[in-house]
């Protein structure tokens, strides 16, 4: 609301200092009368909603975004860069809607949801096509969450499933979604569905006043941030899944931008002719590079695992982004242009979308350590590469053909018109997805080390894999409730011993909060004077040890895969090398057990595709 005010009286004072200065020395036909606005500038002509500074400020955001999923260190708030895409698409789709509503004093729905589909359907079709040929070639396991995750992305779903089916974001234990990442065009296409309705609303009850619509849109996004934080009470463990994918709680970017556009729009939509003078410009030029450097120290400093994130990270990117864009579009903001207006900068932003879309799929299948021997940064100069390529050829070859696609094109005959080419392209895609989709599942490549070891369940994430590897004997009974049944036949003096990682020992700091699985089992274990004992694979471990016969009862096996790059040389060298050395832990660990003759419990979930 103090933002909109601020544009509000900023224009006011302006328009009467510059309409009795500036305009009293030029005559209309000066051509730089001609090509200035308001305090929110806008060019002139057939392009009259283009801001090159805009897709510099998308290409911003979008780099944050990448290096964020690259799982860098030093930017832990890289995720913050989908709201600033949030802003400026709130205030560029209200800008076009009043340009529409100002010349023909009527919004076409369909015509508005036409163009979204033909800007935004042709490339998420194509990264699912990537998506499920890289799954085919060389992520098997991912074909299952793409089976799953499909219809709730072709109905625009995908944020409230993954609400639905308690999915984490921050959760990357295991190999996630390759189109996870479609939940944020989720939050967009709903708004884009809801929005122009609202808006033909707010023009019949409002009229030509701005004002109104503004702080009636700045109430909503206070509103948005308010639920936020009410939500964030009732997280669990942390993990704010909920309130970073819910599109009531996400809807405060896209709404502040509404705002912004209220704010600076005339009752007509034309712009004041009027030169800024020499000092705002200066002003507005200091705001906007000072905007941007806190939204790359917020990026820097904020992280997901923050309460402060959400309390009041979420709305300080809304704000700052605001002011951003108040700069980006004055063409008299010299070095606000300088930065956000290159060549090479607005090149990057107007492909901004396409990069997001493509980067996810390549990003899963290279992650460092697990599925390529190398570390974070040279996989990452890799990754980018093959991300900006894809996105440019799908821009070039692909989208923008099918965007300039007219409907008398459409039914013409004659397959020379490359918009028509791209769409007959789309549909080859479409069909080649479903006939991925439709094949049988594949074994998960994680579980191919288990394979000789053991055969996972298909009944769900809390039940028991079994152990396959023969004359080891078996208890299939849950752990817990077999030690304290009294048929567990633990006497005094027994030890039960575990074998697996820190992360299933719970001593790897999964969750602070909760005791870890040895720290429980041995509560357990008190009960009958029964001694634990944890071997840890990356710990050292060399299974250079013999279990005496008849001292040891039960001997627990379990794996779990941490974050990307989490294992350090104080372990092991990294995932990669401890994925092939675990075979060779799990051979050591049971054939100790069978020469022992010892039974084993499995505890880790195996589940096909995960």
């Amino acid at each position: 609301i103090g933002v909109c005010s601020v544009v509000n009286t900023w224009r006011t004072a302006f328009a009467l200092c510059a309409r009795s200065t500036w305009l009293d020395r030029h005559s209309p036909a000066d051509p730089m009368a001609a090509s200035t606005g308001g305090l929110l500038d806008k060019p002139s002509g057939e392009r009259a909603l283009y801001w090159p500074c805009l897709d510099g400020l998308r290409a911003v955001s979008v780099v944050a975004v990448l290096l964020y999923h690259a799982s860098l260190p030093w930017i832990p708030g890289g995720f913050m860069g989908v709201e600033v895409f949030f802003v400026i698409s709130g205030f560029l789709i209200t800008s076009l809607l009043i340009k529409e509503h100002s010349k023909h004093k009527a919004v076409s729905l369909s015509g508005f949801w036409t163009r979204r589909a033909k800007r935004l359907l042709p490339a998420m079709v194509a990264m699912v096509a990537l998506a499920c040929g890289l799954a085919l070639a060389f992520a098997p396991d991912s074909i299952q969450k793409i089976k799953r995750d499909i219809l709730p992305l072709a109905f625009y779903f995908t944020n409230w499933f993954q609400i639905i089916t308690d999915q984490s974001y921050f959760d990357m234990r295991s190999r996630p979604s390759m189109v996870r990442h479609t939940w944020s065009l989720s939050v967009e296409e709903q708004f884009y569905f809801v929005y122009p309705i609202i808006f033909i609303v707010c023009k019949f009850v409002f009229r030509n006043r701005r004002v109104l619509p503004a702080a009636l849109f700045s109430m909503a996004t206070c509103g948005s941030v308010a639920l936020m934080q009410h939500l964030l009470k009732d997280t669990r463990n942390w993990d704010a899944s909920r309130v970073y994918l819910g599109s009531d709680t996400r809807a405060s970017g896209l709404l502040a931008g509404c705002a912004l556009a209220f704010a600076a729009s005339d009752v007509d939509s034309t712009w004041p002719d009027f030169k800024a003078p020499r000092w705002l410009s200066v002003a507005l030029d200091v705001l906007g590079l000072g905007s941007i450097a806190a939204l790359g120290a917020l990026f820097i400093l904020i992280h997901s695992a923050a309460q402060i994130t959400y309390q009041v990270g979420f709305a300080a990117v809304d704000v700052l982004s605001m002011l951003a864009i108040i700069a980006a579009v004055r063409q008299d903001t010299f070095c606000t242009n300088w930065i956000l207006g290159t060549r090479p900068v607005v090149w990057l932003g107007r492909r901004s979308y396409s990069i997001y879309l493509y980067h996810w799929p390549i990003y899963v299948i290279t992650r460092p350590q697990v599925d390529v021997p190398y570390s974070n940064y040279p996989v990452l100069v890799f990754r980018l590469a093959v991300t900006i390529a894809l996105a440019a050829l799908s821009y070039e070859y692909f989208e923008e053909p099918i965007r300039k696609l007219s409907l008398d094109t459409l039914f013409s005959t004659r397959f020379d018109n490359p918009g028509l080419r791209a769409l007959l392209a789309t549909a080859g895609m479409v069909i080649g997805v479903l006939t991925i989709l439709s094949l049988q599942p594949f074994q998960a490549k994680e579980q191919k080390i288990f394979r000789p070891f053991f055969r996972p369940n298909t009944t769900g994430s809390n039940a028991l894999g079994h152990c396959c590897y023969p004359g080891v004997p078996v208890i299939e009974t849950p752990l817990l409730d077999w030690l304290g049944s009294s048929n567990s036949a633990l006497r005094p003096g027994d030890v039960v011993h575990f074998f697996g990682d820190s992360l299933v020992a719970g001593t790897g700091g999964v969750d602070p909060n909760r005791p870890s699985f040895v720290e429980t089992v041995e509560k357990y274990a008190k009960l009958r004077n029964v001694g634990v004992v944890n071997h840890g694979f990356n710990g050292g471990w060399t299974g250079s040890f013999q279990l005496p016969t008849g001292t040891v009862t039960v001997i627990g096996f379990q794996y779990g895969m941490g974050d990307t790059g989490r294992w350090r040389q104080d372990t092991v060298p990294g995932q990669y090398q401890y994925l092939q050395a675990l075979p060779g832990h799990l051979e050591r660990a049971l054939r100790i057990c069978k020469e022992a003759n010892v039974p084993v419990f499995v505890m880790s979930p195996f589940t096909v595709g995960e």
